[in-house]
Parts: structure tokens; sequence; C-alpha cells
């Protein structure tokens, strides 16, 4: 029993450094300036659309936003927002928060990525877009948003 647990650790051992080396692969198909300007596409994008949406909305904020490395070119896009709207009698303002998720799906990797959006879910609520939405991050990042970026990363 006990060459067996020589044997059997060993393997789990290198199986599970193998899995580790391989998730961690896939983290790096999208690097790091790749998803701060998915981050600041998408949140660009979701200001404009609450916007032209709902006229009335002031003081929109985009309290958060992360992107994360998924399967087959996929980007896992997450955030929350807030802004706030007059209530009828124009006295106050109620103040509306919202959690979402998006996928993205990459289809152009050179010379400029350009990743399309189909659908954004906000809380079981789809916003299904008729023609998907074509993002192409602009190459021009701040160096000084970059390294707070990668500041907060690690």
């Amino acid at each position: 029993m006990k060459s067996l647990a020589k044997f059997v650790s060993p393997v789990l051992f290198f199986t599970l450094i193998w899995v580790t080396q391989y998730l961690s692969a896939l983290d790096h198909d999208v690097d790091l300036e790749q998803h701060v300007q998915l981050q600041q596409e998408l949140s660009s994008l979701i200001a404009d659309y609450v916007k032209k949406n709902l006229p009335e909305m002031q003081n929109f904020q985009m309290l958060s936003i992360y992107t994360k490395s998924s399967l087959n070119g996929k980007v896992l896009a997450f955030f929350n927002y807030s802004f706030e709207t007059p209530t009828k009698n124009q006295n106050q303002v109620a103040v509306t928060q919202l959690f979402g998720q998006a996928t993205l799906q990459r289809i152009k990797k050179e010379p400029t990525p350009e990743w399309t959006l189909n659908a954004i879910n906000m809380e079981g609520e789809n916003v299904t877009f008729t023609e998907p939405l074509v993002i192409t991050p602009s190459q021009d990042l701040p160096d000084e948003q970059l390294q707070n970026e990668k500041d907060h990363s690690k």
C-alpha cells in the first residue's frame, strides 16, 4: 500500500503542476494591455448605451470592470455601474446600481485585435444586439494608466 502511495503522490503532483501551467497559459493569450483596452472600450460602450436609452440619467459611474481570459479566444467581462435619475416630482434622485457580464469573442488577432460583443447580461436581463458590435481597442493607452492597472493586478 505504501509503494502505491509513493507512486500516486508524484503523479498527482506533476499533474497538478501541468494543469496549473496549462491554465496559466490561457491567461497569456490576451495580454494586460489588451485587457485594459477592452475594459476602457466596454466602459465607454456601456456609458453611451445608458445615456442614449435614458437621456434623463445623470452621474454615470463605472464602479468596477474586470476582464478574464476564457477558452477559444473569448474574454469574459464583469462590470458594476451606477447612475442617477430624477424622480417624478423632480425633488429627489433615484440611484440605480447594476451588475452585469458580457462575453467578447476575438474575430481578428493581428495586426489590430478585434472583438465582437453579441449580448450583455445584466442581473438576468439580456441585451442582445441584432448586429454584433465590433470592438477595436485603441492602441493609444496612456503609460500612466497601464502602470496603474499593473499595480492593481499584483
